[in-house]
């Protein structure tokens, strides 16, 4: 990861939380702390924490409906509200619920951008599972 990784991202925890080799909350920088924010946001139900009661996503709303064409589309528009919102240095290029079985997740594809909006990263990927 380069310098101008650096520029764009400070640091700070990494979710899932886990602990690193000196027993702390385990954080990184760049590209890692991006993915960790973007499925934090995604996996996060709107209204969730009582002191910030607008950030997370909608995509809980989905979890119950039938996989049809009407419900990817809004798996697709929720993520992008969601990260146009809390988390701008991602941009969204693909976002797609893919249903195996019972499960559920949504698999999105983004680039990690500077504050001017210029590709930093390309092609970072994450899933969220939105549970079965």
């Amino acid at each position: 990861m380069g310098d101008t990784t650096r520029n764009v991202v400070a640091q700070g925890l990494l979710a899932p939380f886990r602990r690193d080799q000196k027993n702390d909350f385990a954080n990184g920088t760049g590209a890692a702390l991006i993915v960790a924010n973007v499925r934090q946001i995604l996996g996060m139900r709107e209204g969730s924490l009582p002191w910030d009661s607008a950030r997370g996503s909608k995509l809980y709303l989905l979890r119950h409906r039938n996989p049809d064409a009407t419900t990817h589309e809004l798996a697709r528009v929720y993520v992008i509200e969601a990260l146009a919102k809390w988390e701008t240095r991602a941009r969204v290029k693909t976002a797609r619920m893919v249903v195996d079985g019972r499960q559920r997740r949504i698999d999105v594809l983004f680039d990690v951008t500077s504050v001017t909006g210029d590709v930093v990263l390309a092609d970072q990927k994450t899933s969220v599972s939105l549970g079965g």
